[in-house]
Parts: structure tokens; sequence; C-alpha cells
């Protein structure tokens, strides 16, 4: 079969940051915006966007968040405010002439969801895809195992380069389930992806604090949202995730995520779309087709 056809960008975010991104499919069809991870970029997603049975119905974008990547790399702390990577998104949507797309976003690159819905209605989105990831960044204590908050010390800190390198290395490992390790190309890839970050973008993403009410209020109001879980995680802690976003605390009166599906994927850990790439997207594009205003 034919290569997909990608179409690339480097946009500008309203504060100037150069911000990556490609797409590839019909661009008359619903769209679904990726957002990777924690240090990682949108090169996570490459066996998404290499199937066909993704982007034949839907058109696919994806960016490198700032920070990551292809994309700027602020260290300046007014940089990192919940605002700007809002924008960021919001670049997104525009270059590409988006109309209400979804957001599927993983691991820490759940927490954008919250910055999208803190300047927005929940109508600028058509629902939410939360994979294996922490909706907020006050979710990260609950929703993170004790490995994945073991990483977080050694990723700041410029103290010890051999302990941030082993770390480093553990960390790309824990990705995956024990039963399927990363092949060495990708495990390297990814590597690099941690390895070209400035440990004070890696400091200033973790340090960031966030209004979550809006999201909330998205739940409140019937925001389509898909938990996807991989039952052999490794990062965060499946049953957490379901409990961050019904958590009635940060907004009076709410009583938990209104119109919410999960789907577990058994043998899966963090990298559910790598791992098990066909149970994730039969349950992703089950979810979008649904909750979808348009028709594929």
């Amino acid at each position: 079969m034919a290569a997909q056809l990608v179409t690339s960008k480097v946009l500008k975010s309203a504060d100037g940051m150069e911000i990556y991104a490609d797409a590839v499919g019909n661009p008359s069809n619903p769209s679904i915006v990726f957002i990777h991870g924690f240090s990682l970029s949108s090169i996570v997603f490459d066996n998404v966007f290499a199937d066909p049975k993704f982007s034949q119905n839907y058109y696919l974008v994806r960016y490198d968040t700032r920070g990551h990547g292809r994309s700027g790399k602020p260290e300046e702390e007014e940089a990192w405010q919940s605002e700007r990577l809002a924008q960021d998104f919001d670049a997104v949507v525009t270059a590409f002439n988006l109309k209400v797309p979804f957001v599927a976003a993983w691991s820490l690159g759940c927490t954008n969801l919250t910055d999208i819905l803190s300047f927005h209605p929940p109508s600028y989105v058509s629902g939410l895809i939360l994979i294996t990831g922490f909706p907020y960044t006050a979710s990260v204590p609950l929703v993170a195992t004790p490995f994945a908050l073991s990483v977080i010390p050694p990723f700041t800190s410029t103290a010890d380069t051999p302990l941030f390198q082993s770390t480093a290395l553990a960390f790309v490992n824990g990705l995956t389930a024990p039963s399927t390790p990363l092949p060495h190309h990708t495990r390297q890839v990814l590597l690099g992806d941690v390895m070209v970050q400035p440990r004070v973008c890696c400091m200033r993403l973790l340090a960031r604090t966030q209004d979550p009410k809006g999201f909330f209020e998205a739940g409140r109001a019937g925001l389509p949202l898909l938990i996807v879980d991989g039952l052999e995680d490794g990062i965060v802690q499946g049953p957490k995730m379901v409990e961050a976003v019904n958590a009635k605390e940060h907004l009076p009166g709410y009583e938990g995520w209104k119109n919410l599906e999960v789907a577990k994927i058994a043998g899966a850990g963090h990298m559910p779309y790598f791992e098990k790439p066909e149970e994730f997207r039969e349950a992703v594009l089950r979810f979008v087709a649904k909750a979808s205003p348009q028709k594929a």
C-alpha cells in the first residue's frame, strides 16, 4: 500500500513560539488532534498515522507541544502559562482549518485538555480521548504510579548525568508492558526525544499550574469523554484516572463526568495505541463515530 501523504507545517503560536505539526487524511473528514506525552514528541503516534483504517474516514493531526520535539523550547516561566498551551492548540486548529475536532491526548499530554477547556467552551471540541493519562496537573500525584513519580527528580536535575541517563532508559522501557518490549529502533527514537529536551523545559512543564474548573464544567455539560486504560500500565493507575475526572472538589455542584466511557485494553501498558493497535483503533473509532456531530 502506498505511503500516506503527510502535510507538515511549522506554525507560530500567539506568543511567536514555533510549533511543529503534521496531518494525514482528507481535510474534509471529521478531525482528531493527537497530543503526545511527557518529554517525547508526536513521533510516538507514527503507527496511528500510518494506519489507513484510521485515516480513511478521519483527518488526523498531531503536533509537538512547546518544549518538545521540533517545536520551540522556551525556558521562561511565563511561556508555560496554561493560556500559552491553549494558544498552541488554537494555532493548530487554525492552520489546518479544523472544525470542532476531537482531541486524543496521551499521558501528561492529557493536561492540555484542561488548558484548552480553560479558555474555550465545551462546544469548541467534539469530544475528548484521554489515553492512559493525567487530565489536569493536580491529578498527577493521584494518578501516577510510584515508578512514574520516581522519574521526576532525575528528569528535572542537571546534577547527576549518569542518573538521568539510567532513569531515561528505565522510563522509556517502562512505557510498554513487559510482554511487549519496544523494538530497539523505537526505543532509541524515544530516547532521542528525551535527550533533546532542555531540563529547564521539563521542570517548567512539571511545575506549571492549572485551573481545572473549565474541564469539569465540560464534564457537567455532557462533553463526550473516552478514557483508554492499559491494564498493564506501569505509569498511571487506571481506576485513578476515572477517579480524577469524577473528583467533586474542584467544581461546586459537580456530580461526575456526565458522558463517560472507559475502554480497558488487556495486555497493554502505557502505550496501548502501539502495543495493541487494533484494540485501540476499534475503541477510538467506535467512540468517535458515536459522538461525532458529522458523519464520517
